[in-house]
């Protein structure tokens, strides 16, 4: 929020009046200011919510500020409809802090079409806050998606004030409609998963929101949801305090939805907008906020930075506290950490997890530890942690010899909770296709299990890992090198070591085809094959790898090498998860076969379908998106569609060469190459 002229400001002292009065004023001046630009962004009931909250606390405080208000949102005028270029306005159906909202139609004669359109409002109209409005047309015109409120258009009035013209949404705040409709929790989250892709979606195309809340989140009556007010959003590459729309001092965010980095006044990233779905996810858990206090805001800013909020289950009761309980609990938790790095990597992170909990899967992330509860705890109340902290000495002094005798044990447990901590870490970076920095933690886990050899399971866990990690940055004879060893600590009972030993004998047949190795990789192919059929029910991961590998097989006939793939694409879709990874990997694979076979339109629906759910995964810049565009680009060639062939390819080689693929990399060239020849260039 940008600072108001000063006509704002309230009267100064009179001649005459005490250093001591005058000193007080300015003093209620700043904190007036600062109530203002906290309350002026807000809706109207949210901001007389606040008002009220600050007139019990402090009445002279108050008063000054609903000057302030009065004077910038200043009295609604009667006027005629104002036009907007070819555009007319219905009503106004919004009107913020800076600018309003007008429901709108097109009054040229073209066509009908209703719209929104966004302009400053005429106290609100100075430099930098068109350069900002100018900005968030910036920042809409990079995004297309279905979830986010689409711009339509843009231009100036008469009078040279800009505006936006933009998808009209006929809708419901969030909140709202969750509760006017009475969903459960089971749909609460499905709906808030296709705001996160939304989110996620703006997160890779470099765009941070930084002012997520249900406000701006519209339920359509279909059920459908939209992404709204970009107004404060700012790009991830700029860098800090490049531009004063940002810097550091201007409270641009509300309150009750933000991250203790955004009241601290420091830098924001897309951890920021993680806190912010978290927060709003609590909402719609328990149609509660996660932070205590009766609403002023000094109070609220300290929650932020210092609360511990109550795990959402414990606000509700019956029914849907069983269904919130456990993993909703630690997702929520997890999101409103205090400290960034401790939440979700990435919005993208987030889905996943609360997919993971809708299909009924094991999640992946590490619930806070008790020992870090109790730390932050002690940092917020020193004299009860020293009176523990005596009785524990106490305690721990009567009971030194048994201490002793478990000293061993207790490191080692420690020691193995920190390397799970750490192996599912470079399990996300290898997700993510940071399969280089993975390599080295993976390495380093290793090192570190050199004095537990009784860990057996999990070493070939990390093996596994490591193997794959390697043959995706192309070092094959490290590769099967590990391999070899990992399968032969294995330990024999199937019931404890089947994921391991599976992605083991996967990797072997990928490092031995790296290598040139025909015949053994042949061998390792009906050898893996015939485990995973065995020990892993249809449709797992792993034995979708393994008809791929059969697929591979040049050494047999095409056709066979088809139906072997067939089936595991039938068996992928059986399990109904139109998003699953495995899902892509095999339907790309099978439409490189049916390339082969000549079979060219299929082959391009195999590889659309690849490419939709991979850039429903993981956006654009990622290696498993290039391979697929690389594919593609072979079938649109075939198919004589050279100029989209030539697009393809080029969004796909600097992916490629980036993430160290660089032998799909070079064939790739060699195919850009051929499609420029085809056009008739160099």
């Amino acid at each position: 929020m940008e600072s108001r002229p000063d006509e704002t400001r309230p009267a100064e002292p009179r001649p005459g009046e005490s250093r001591a009065a005058e000193t007080r004023d300015s003093e209620g001046w700043s904190r007036a200011r600062e109530h203002f630009l906290d309350l002026v962004e807000l809706d109207a009931a949210e901001r007389e919510r606040a008002l009220e909250a600050l007139r019990r606390e402090d009445a002279e405080l108050a008063g000054w500020v609903e000057r302030l208000l009065e004077q910038d949102l200043g009295p609604e005028e009667e006027s005629g409809p104002e036009r907007f270029g070819p555009y007319e306005s219905v009503r106004v159906i919004a009107v913020g802090g800076m600018g309003e909202v007008h429901l709108a139609r097109r009054s040229d004669g073209e066509f009908e079409r209703e719209v929104a359109i966004k302009r400053l409002r005429g106290g609100a109209w100075s430099a930098p806050l068109v350069l900002r409005f100018q900005r968030e047309r910036q920042l809409l015109a990079r995004l297309d998606h279905e979830y986010i409120a689409r711009l339509i258009d843009g231009g100036t009035t008469e009078e040279g004030q800009p505006y936006l013209v933009l998808e009209y949404v006929d809708g419901r705040h969030i909140d709202e409609y969750c509760r006017e409709k009475g969903l459960g929790v089971r749909e609460r989250v499905e709906l808030f998963v296709k705001v996160a892709e939304a989110v996620s979606y703006a997160h890779t195309h470099g765009v941070i929101h930084r002012d997520l809340k249900p406000s701006n989140i519209l339920i359509r009556d279909d059920g459908q949801p939209r992404l709204l007010d970009f107004g404060i959003a700012r790009l991830q590459e700029e860098e800090a305090g490049a531009t004063t729309l940002t810097g550091t001092g201007q409270r641009l965010f509300t309150p009750q939805f933000a991250s203790p980095e955004q009241v601290r006044g420091e830098e924001v990233t897309p951890a920021t907008d993680v806190f912010a779905l978290g927060v709003v996810l609590y909402h719609l858990l328990t149609d509660q906020s996660p932070w205590p206090g009766d609403g002023s805001l000094f109070d609220l800013e300290r929650s932020v930075l210092e609360a511990d909020p109550v795990p959402p289950s414990r606000r509700l009761v019956g029914k849907p506290r069983r269904h919130v309980v456990g993993d909703l609990d630690t997702i929520v938790l997890h999101c409103l950490h205090k400290r960034p790095q401790r939440r979700f990597g990435s919005v993208a992170e987030l889905r996943e997890e609360l997919e993971r909990h809708l299909q009924g899967l094991p999640l992946q992330t590490r619930r806070t530890r008790v020992f870090e509860r109790l730390l932050r705890h002690g940092r917020r109340n020193p004299w009860q942690m020293l009176a523990a902290g005596v009785f524990l000495v106490a305690l721990v002094a009567g009971g030194s010899a048994l201490r002793s005798e478990r000293t061993a044990t207790t490191r080692a447990a420690e020691l193995m909770e920190s390397l799970q901590v750490s192996l599912e870490h470079a399990r996300n970076l290898r997700g993510q296709d940071r399969n280089g920095a993975a390599a080295e933690e993976l390495e380093g886990i290793l090192e570190s299990l050199e004095g537990l050899p009784q860990e057996g399971a999990f070493r070939a866990a990390v093996v596994a890992e490591l193997s794959g990690a390697l043959l995706r940055i192309e070092e094959p004879r490290r590769a099967l090198d590990l391999i070899d060893v990992g399968l032969a600590e294995l330990p024999e009972d199937p019931a404890t070591s089947r994921r391991a030993r599976g992605m083991l004998l996967m990797h072997r047949i990928a490092a031995l085809r790296l290598l040139g190795e025909t015949d053994a990789a042949r061998a390792a192919v009906d050898e893996g094959l015939a485990y995973v059929e065995q020990w892993l029910e249809p449709g797992h991961p792993l034995r979708l790898e393994a008809f791929e590998a059969v697929g591979s097989d040049v050494g047999r006939p095409l056709e066979e090498r088809v139906e072997a793939v067939a089936i595991g694409v039938a068996e992928a879709r059986s399990l109904n998860r139109p998003h699953d990874g495995a899902l892509s990997s095999i339907v790309n694979f099978y439409g490189v076969l049916l390339l082969e076979n000549g079979e060219y339109h299929r082959a391009l629906e195999a590889f659309d379908e690849a490419l939709e759910i991979d850039r429903w995964n993981f956006g654009e810049g990622h290696g498993d998106v290039a391979l697929v565009r690389y594919c593609r680009a072979a079938c649109l060639r075939a198919l004589g569609r050279l100029d989209e062939a030539r697009d393809e390819l080029e969004a796909a080689v600097p992916v490629l060469e980036a993430k160290g693929h660089h032998g799909v990399a070079a064939r790739a060239w060699e195919l850009l190459e051929a499609v420029e020849a085809d056009l008739g260039g160099y």
